[in-house]
């Protein structure tokens, strides 16, 4: 019996640090990116930077959703609406909490460049494409649908993308792999 006690002992102590262990990490994952979506932009004490008169401006200032018009009026409030790109990531870089949202391939070129020191937040990629504007009934809509069809299916694309965006990168690899997405922190 008392064999028996010590061994399940054991076993409780060794799953109680198992579970502590695992909290731990967990606590220190999350304490790497204090900003995970937009309900975090809205309970934190950030600024929001946008680009005047852009999509992104368009989309926040018309949107019905209760966090879109919270962030809105945060940046309202602010006055944190740059004319260009360039001007938002010098306020990220200059300023204290401030998170900046614009394109995603002008914030991955940005974070891909010394001095190193942006972070581009996963998990707030809209899925938003380019177009390509041809006159009503032009003869080569077809034409052009069906060369960008076979560019995609042919993954030329995708080499493109990882040609440009992968081989420049001139910062160093971080240890755990995700997507980039849309916000600087």
């Amino acid at each position: 019996r008392i064999l028996a006690g010590c061994y399940w002992f054991c076993i409780l102590i060794w799953v109680s640090t198992y579970t502590a262990n695992l909290a731990a990490f967990f606590t220190i994952k999350n304490a790497d990116h204090p900003i995970r979506n937009l309900e975090d932009i809205v309970k934190s004490s950030y600024q929001v930077a946008i680009l005047a008169s852009s999509s992104t401006s368009d989309f926040f200032k018309s949107s019905r959703y209760e966090t879109h018009k919270k962030i809105w009026q945060r940046i309202q409030d602010g006055g944190t609406q740059t004319n260009d790109v360039l001007g938002g990531i010098k306020w990220v870089r200059e300023r204290d909490k401030l998170v900046f949202i614009t394109d995603e391939p002008f914030l991955r070129h940005a974070a891909n460049q010394p001095p190193c020191d942006l972070t581009v937040v996963p998990g707030l990629q809209a899925a938003k494409g380019l177009g390509l504007a041809l006159h009503e009934n032009d003869p080569h809509t077809n034409d052009f649908t069906l060369a960008i069809l076979r560019l995609h299916e042919n993954d030329f694309l995708a080499s493109l993308k990882r040609k440009w965006w992968e081989t420049t990168n001139k910062c160093p690899e971080e240890k755990e792999t995700c997507m980039l997405y849309n916000v600087y922190c």
